[in-house]
């Protein structure tokens, strides 16, 4: 039982763990969406984190600057990726920021003439 623990142990030390993240708090400014930064509260936030992903040895971020923030916030070894980027939501009301981060399945059905 020993050994078949100890083959058990040294697996699950070799296995990556790949964690997704959205950015943190952004700032509510008009700006092209790759260029808005982090909120204070979004950085206070991100920083508040970093321990729980300690053994994180590389991120992969977008080139957004608050997707670049977070990731800097959360890891030393960052990787900015051009083929990363944020889902293009079209039209979206204030309504629609909300209820994203309430019901997941929630979809912009909005459609500009």
């Amino acid at each position: 039982m020993t050994k078949i623990l100890k083959h058990y142990e040294a697996y699950v030390e070799r296995k990556k763990k790949i964690y997704l993240i959205r950015h943190s708090i952004p700032e509510k400014i008009d700006l092209e969406t790759a260029l808005i930064p982090l909120a204070a509260e979004g950085v206070v936030q991100a920083r508040a984190k970093r321990s729980s992903f300690s053994s994180v040895k590389k991120c992969y971020s977008s080139y957004y600057k608050r997707a670049v923030q977070t990731a800097e916030l959360l890891a030393d070894d960052v990787v900015v990726m051009d083929g990363l980027h944020e889902r293009i939501i079209g039209y979206a009301t204030e309504d629609f920021w909300l209820r994203q981060y309430q019901d997941y399945d929630y979809c912009n059905l909005f459609l500009s003439a």
